[in-house]
């Protein structure tokens, strides 16, 4: 017994359970999502089936990308995939620390429903609607009809997402999360969620969190600007925050439990360790390196590591790494973090075309095309994503400055902490990876919505004022 009770954890068995778990309940309550976007579209709400085009037309572009480019699994995909199609096979055996189950277990369901690649592209075109519905209901209760409409088309048309859908990765798993957990936060503030609600929310969030672990956040920012804008009493508040985060918590012990059986400590993830350590760099003759170039570095890896196999070897490793990283650091630290802001600032404005790349790689279709044609295509991703990004802040300032109501005002807050925190990791962890900022791109359309229809709001209040200002100089 006790050894089934080990194995049971130990593996991926325990963790794989409870990870469908919290994806029904999350797709669950996205159905009611759904749902209210189907109820507005028959009511023919303002803007309800102009959104419902937009869905189409999304899926349907999406869905030709995928049937053109069909890539096959390179880099860390290939590797997603392979171990998803042993977990499919039976073998449930996982002892990787600086990788996140989710994906895999996510592949491994689909290849043993389907036992092909479509299966994958399936569920991406499934969570891309998903994420253009949930989109779609936030920009509803926090600014109106026109304002989730000018955001769900933004979204349809971002290249980066449209690249994504073709790849075995975690972006639209995380990000369907993300607006799962921010929407439901958002309409309890104007309708009443029962505690069974956030019992499920806490079962999702825990899926959440093993498919990416900065999820994790959530744990406090939801009930947070739930007290804070509270809908009903604050004892019936506490109740359901309560019940959402005792839920996530008790879940999350598992996981806990199945780290400390691989590496002896208690600690949920190390890939931000990992991050802190493999982007140090150090300065030599007036130039960067990347720590893996460090002499003698590798050596002393292999050294310590020789013997030892599994997440120990991984471990020792890591510590390798940081006796040699964490002293530079401590030395210069106001280097390392300019060195943050200039990733920082990499992620954000100058890269905008991993997906592309990485679909491009894998893809026999678009290795065909020549390189200037697909430098173009990464091209024009950045700077409809730059131009985003600007409207974006735009809209954010305008909605900080006029007051709100309290739907708006909330899903401002919660937003607001969660890219702050995401935004301060980023610049202290210096992680450079663009993949990352996929992450924040449904936020980033509602608030450019937003900035969108201001401007066609004072464009129209302009042409309007502009025959009565002609009428009276004739008279004049």
């Amino acid at each position: 017994m006790t050894e089934w009770w080990r194995w049971g954890f130990e593996s991926l068995a325990v963790t794989g359970v409870l990870f469908f778990l919290g994806m029904l309940a999350g797709l669950g309550l996205s159905f009611i999502a759904c749902r209210e976007t189907w109820q507005d579209v028959c009511r023919n709400q303002p803007g309800a089936r102009l959104f419902a085009v937009t869905l189409l037309l999304a899926l349907l572009l999406r869905l030709a990308w995928i049937a053109y480019a069909q890539p096959e699994p390179v880099s860390d995909y290939s590797e997603y995939w392979q171990l998803g199609q042993r977990i499919a096979a039976g073998d449930w055996t996982y002892s990787s620390i600086d990788k996140h189950p989710g994906i895999i277990l996510l592949v491994a369901a689909c290849f043993k429903c389907f036992g092909s690649p479509w299966s994958i592209w399936t569920m991406n075109l499934l969570l891309s609607a998903l994420c253009m519905a949930l989109t779609y209901r936030i920009g509803l209760l926090m600014a109106g009809p026109w304002v989730a409409l000018a955001a769900a088309v933004l979204m349809a048309f971002q290249p980066q997402l449209i690249a994504y859908s073709a790849l075995f990765a975690s972006e639209l798993p995380t990000l369907f999360f993300y607006l799962l957990l921010t929407w439901f936060a958002v309409r309890s503030r104007q309708t009443d969620a029962s505690s069974l609600g956030w019992v499920a929310l806490g079962v999702a969030l825990y899926t959440a969190v093993l498919t990416r672990s900065t999820s994790l956040l959530f744990l406090g920012l939801v009930p947070v600007t739930c007290l804070i804008f509270r809908y009903g009493n604050l004892r019936q508040e506490l109740k359901r925050s309560a019940a959402f985060v005792v839920t996530a918590c008790l879940l999350l012990s598992t996981w806990l439990y199945h780290q400390h059986l691989l590496t002896g400590k208690w600690q949920l993830f190390w890939g931000g360790e990992i991050w802190l350590v493999s982007t140090t760099h150090y300065e030599t003759q007036g130039r960067l390196v990347n720590p893996w170039s460090v002499p003698g570095l590798k050596e002393k890896i292999r050294e310590r590591t020789k013997e030892l196999t599994g997440p120990q070897n991984r471990m020792a490793a890591l510590a390798v790494m940081k006796e040699w990283a964490i002293p530079i650091i401590q030395q210069d630290p106001v280097h390392y973090l300019s060195e943050g802001r200039t990733r920082l600032r990499h992620i954000l404005w100058t890269t905008s075309e991993t997906g592309i790349r990485d679909t491009q790689a894998g893809s026999t279709a678009l290795l065909r095309w020549p390189e200037k044609a697909v430098t173009r295509l990464a091209e024009v991703s950045k700077q409809l994503w730059r131009v985003t990004l600007i409207l974006a802040l735009t809209g954010l300032a305008l909605l900080a400055w006029r007051r709100q109501e309290k739907n708006a005002r909330a899903g401002m807050l919660l937003i607001g902490m969660f890219l702050a925190i995401w935004t301060t990791f980023h610049y202290v962890m210096a992680v450079a990876s663009d993949r990352w900022a996929v992450q924040i791109i449904p936020y980033a359309v509602l608030f450019a919505g937003y900035s969108l229809v201001e401007c066609f709001a004072l464009l129209g209040t302009f042409f309007k004022r502009m025959p009565n200002a002609s009428v009276n100089t004739s008279q004049a």
